[in-house]
């Protein structure tokens, strides 16, 4: 290597000895090269470099100053370059290089223009601070997740020197107090001028009473915006201790609670609201459930005097009323019956909502003996296979377990027009709920009156072709929502249906 000369506004030779410059050169512990400006390959390199970057010193003369780059800095590369040709100048900053595996290494360089056995070149010094530009990125990073974190939980912090009187705000903290980090500095005293007056007697108070040995202080007050708006926050704050146990400082975050606190207040009172029209529709069921108990009950002593009267009047007239008359008696009789029969439904549709008999673990098997035993004259008419799984123990009102499975499976054989009825019978038991499902090969149920047949008093047929009154199924769904369960149904015209049913466990 020749005699390196430096270039600037005038050339001038370098009095040292060119023995020193290589001794410098070559025995530094700090990467160094030299690179041609013009073409960038690199000229000459020193041992530093070569263990520092992993490459051989013929590898490294074999290579361009792009080549220890990242190719997207290749643009940013020459533009140095053509920056530092143009002005002559030395240059210095951080710079992201490869090593021969790739492995990223961030160098702090110091650059000189020299000449080089009578070419323009550039003499680098490069610096390793992998790990300390790492940290600060980590630290960059962090401190703007944290800068993120607090604009979204609407929380900022500031902290006190004691020493220097000086006061720290971060930028969430003057958004909330609605003032610019750039133009305002806080202090003690423009923050308490932002106090709502009704609670400045109290945020005195609570500063008063603060001591560095209590710990954490923290209040809720309000706070006045320079517009007028009105915010409510917390405040929170910890004395800061050197190590001699000596209050240095005080730290803490102001927290907006405006946006929470509304929306407190609103369920607060859409709560209130909910609670008195539940007591209200709670009143509103209880009389008309009473209403309708009182209702069916009185009205079954006149409608037996009808009866009983009508009955008399066939007895000790007939032999002289026509056929036209004692038809017209029949069809009152009958009416009379129908109506005993609606009365006696409805009365049993009322007492579900009032039947207070407390959950008791019920037997569903026995439950099940005895409702097959008040339809074994049913069975008797028409040949049935009936099969029945294991049923479980559960918690449960016992009389209405009785009714629900009365209903479902008379329904079962009542709907049933096959020469041999097929029922079955069973439960599942499943996370949260017993699932039951009384299956049979009936007549079967158009998708689209699925929801109707639960309705009180919807029928689907005529009382010609099947007897009822149409509030069967409205009572089995009342008594499955009552034991915090669902009823519905699963059918096809012509080949069965199946219901099901949930008690919750």
């Amino acid at each position: 290597m020749g005699p390196i000369r430096k270039t600037g506004e005038k050339e001038r030779t370098v009095p040292l000895p060119e023995s020193l410059y290589r001794q410098l050169f070559y025995n530094n512990p700090l990467p160094m090269w030299i690179y041609d400006e013009e073409t960038l390959h690199f000229l000459e390199v020193n041992q530093a470099a070569v263990e520092k970057y992993g490459h051989t010193r013929d590898e490294f003369l074999g290579l361009t100053l792009k080549d220890i780059r990242p190719q997207q800095d290749a643009v940013r590369v020459i533009a140095s370059v053509d920056e530092r040709h143009e002005k002559h100048y030395s240059f210095s900053g951080v710079w992201k290089h490869l090593k021969k595996g790739g492995e990223p290494l961030y160098a702090e360089i110091s650059s000189h223009l020299i000449e080089l056995e009578g070419k323009r070149a550039v003499l680098v010094l490069a610096n390793d601070i992998t790990g300390k530009y790492i940290a600060a990125e980590q630290l960059r990073q962090s401190e703007a997740r944290l800068k993120q974190a607090q604009i979204f939980a609407k929380m900022g912090h500031w902290e006190v020197n004691f020493a220097t009187n000086i006061s720290k705000w971060s930028d969430e903290a003057y958004r909330i107090y609605g003032l610019e980090p750039a133009n305002h500095q806080m202090n003690f005293e423009t923050w308490m001028s932002f106090i709502h007056p009704d609670d400045l007697a109290h945020v005195k108070n609570e500063i008063a009473k603060s001591e560095p040995t209590l710990g954490n202080n923290s209040f809720y007050h309000r706070i006045i915006l320079k517009d007028g708006t009105i915010r409510q926050v917390l405040s929170e704050s910890r004395y800061e201790f050197d190590e001699n146990g000596r209050p240095v400082g005080l730290y803490g975050i102001v927290h907006d609670l405006t946006e929470r606190r509304h929306i407190e207040q609103e369920l607060k009172d859409l709560n209130s609201q909910l609670t008195e029209r539940a007591a209200e529709l709670a009143a509103s069921n209880a009389e008309l459930e009473r209403f309708a108990y009182v209702a069916s009950h009185d009205l079954q002593e006149p409608l037996r005097m009808v009866g009983s009267f009508l009955e008399l009047l066939e007895k000790k007239y007939k032999s002289q009323l026509d056929d036209t008359a004692a038809q017209y008696i029949r069809f009152a009789v009958d009416g009379a019956a129908r109506m005993k029969t609606l009365i006696m439904d409805l009365l049993e549709y009322s007492r579900v909502g009032t039947n207070q008999d407390a959950f008791t673990d019920t037997d569903m098997g026995e439950i099940l003996n005895q409702v097959l035993n008040t339809l074994e004259g049913e069975m008797k008419e028409r040949r049935t296979l009936l099969s029945a799984g294991h049923m479980p123990v559960v918690r449960a009102n016992s009389t209405q377990m009785i009714q629900i499975l009365q209903n479902l499976i008379g329904n079962a054989f009542k709907y049933n027009q096959a020469a041999v009825r097929e029922i079955q019978i069973g439960c599942t038991e499943e996370p949260e709920v017993w699932k039951f499902h009384v299956a049979d090969n009936g007549i079967g149920i158009d998708e689209r009156y699925f929801e109707k047949i639960f309705v009180i008093f919807q029928r689907l047929h005529n009382r010609n072709e099947y007897s009822g009154t149409g509030i069967g199924l409205s009572v089995c769904r009342r008594i499955a929502e009552k034991h915090g369960g669902s009823i519905w149904l699963e059918s096809t015209p012509g080949k069965g249906s199946t219901f099901y049913f949930t008690l919750k466990k």
